[in-house]
């Protein structure tokens, strides 16, 4: 098993000799079976453990049993206790924890300069993912199930199944401790674990192997309409005085159409059912029909459509910059943007953003921040709230309803005065930097 598993991080280029990796151990027998391989794979890395405090003494011995396995085999391991209190929210158990881990993930990749993530979940996972998605409701995306790589995350365990998994820890004799609550059926996924996948397997008992190969024609099929719909993006949406036009003279009656259109306009958080009597209206010409999501009106007119962010409670004005050196003002701020030759150092204040401008595309867009923003602050790999960053950051409550963001194509590239995203920052290969300043950084 370990040489599959050297064959398949080397198929999916999962990291590099370079990459420093951290693996999330639970305790259970997948995360320690993941564990024992990468060991016996000469492959270094170090652990990280939560202990959610769900299971009274069980799972303080979960904890306690990772952090002796990695002491035992000299693996460098991290814990994160969480309080009875954190679960005081009107979020399900199930999603506070999973925040919870993966800002404590994201912490240490931060701190201590790791570079890949790796959970354990492998083959029967993923087909879990794909028939809860195929019972709540799914678009294409929803066949991907759960993907080898996402971002900084890697899954290398996803080659195999649980017999497979099983197996090769009770061939090792590698120990690993059971939690009672995969037994449960009152989780959906359980559900389907242990009631609908082994019927499911009578049927065809090589089921996992042919839904291998259906993800990989689903994921063919997933990129092909990806690639369409950012063509259709690029030669039919405008953006004037701060909203989205969007041509619709190439939607025609038929089902291509109608799945192009939903991949575009999922973006602004409409359900397949809007999207549906949208798209008969643009059959219809049917001019002037409103719709709404919960973030955006869309508005059918003619051959386009309108599409507005909602008005909220922080002001909905955007300021649109176009390439070039030019001031801007905007509420009670003035920002300057300039190009800049690269030389060794450059000055970086909380007030100065440098960018790397070939990754800039223009025109920017210049705005509050709005609630469900979210960036990759400066030395993180992951995505984080715009409003978790800023109670990170202790920024006064009278205060955030100004914060502003600068916005390249839709990603937040510079919170105004406090931290760039991590994926426009410059590098060795940067030629030339994008400069902006604010005036409580310098004046102009």
């Amino acid at each position: 098993m370990v040489e599959s598993l050297l064959k398949f991080i080397t198929k999916e280029n999962l990291f590099s000799q370079e990459d420093e990796l951290l693996l999330a151990v639970s305790g259970g027998i997948d995360s320690m079976v993941m564990a024992q391989l990468f060991l016996n794979a000469g492959i270094p890395f170090s652990i990280a453990h939560v202990n959610y405090n769900l299971r009274g003494d069980d799972s303080v011995r979960d904890r306690d049993f990772v952090v002796d396995w990695a002491k035992a085999h000299d693996v460098m391991v991290y814990v994160k206790e969480v309080d009875a209190d954190a679960y005081d929210t009107n979020e399900s158990i199930q999603m506070v924890a999973r925040k919870i881990r993966y800002e404590f993930f994201e912490s240490l990749m931060a701190d201590h300069g790791y570079t890949r993530l790796a959970t354990a979940h492998h083959l029967n996972d993923s087909i879990e993912t794909v028939l809860l998605n195929l019972i709540k409701g799914t678009g294409p995306k929803g066949f991907r199930g759960i993907p080898v790589k996402n971002g900084y995350i890697i899954r290398p365990l996803m080659f195999a199944n649980r017999d497979q998994i099983k197996k090769y820890a009770e061939q090792y004799n590698v120990e690993w401790r059971e939690d009672s609550s995969n037994s449960k059926v009152d989780y959906q996924r359980n559900h389907i674990r242990h009631n609908v996948s082994p019927v499911l397997k009578e049927i065809n008992p090589s089921i996992l192997e042919t839904f291998q190969d259906t993800l990989v024609r689903m994921e063919g099929a997933i990129e092909l309409l990806e690639s369409t719909a950012m063509d259709i993006r690029a030669s039919h949406m405008k953006m004037d005085n701060g909203y989205e036009e969007l041509g619709t003279n190439w939607v025609s009656n038929d089902k291509k159409s109608l799945l192009i259109l939903s991949e575009i306009l999922s973006d602004y958080q409409m359900n397949f059912r809007q999207i549906q009597d949208l798209y008969s209206c643009v059959l219809d010409g049917q001019s002037g029909k409103m719709f709404s999501s919960q973030t955006h009106s869309l508005n059918v007119d003619r051959e386009k459509l309108i599409i507005k962010p909602l008005a909220s409670e922080l002001s909905d004005v955007e300021v649109l910059v176009y390439e070039g050196e030019s001031i801007v003002r905007f509420a009670n701020a003035v920002l300057q943007f300039r190009n800049v030759e690269m030389v060794e150092k450059l000055d970086q204040g909380s007030g100065v953003a440098l960018l790397d401008a070939n990754k800039i595309e223009w025109p920017l867009k210049l705005r509050n921040w709005k609630k469900g923003d979210k960036f990759v602050p400066l030395g993180m790999k992951g995505k984080k709230m715009v409003s978790d960053y800023m109670i990170d950051s202790k920024i006064p409550v009278s205060l955030k309803k100004d914060v502003l963001v600068v916005e390249s194509n839709g990603a937040i590239v510079w919170l105004v005065g406090h931290r760039i995203d991590d994926r426009f920052k410059v590098g060795e290969a940067t030629k030339s930097v994008l400069k902006i300043i604010s005036t409580d950084a310098e004046v102009f």
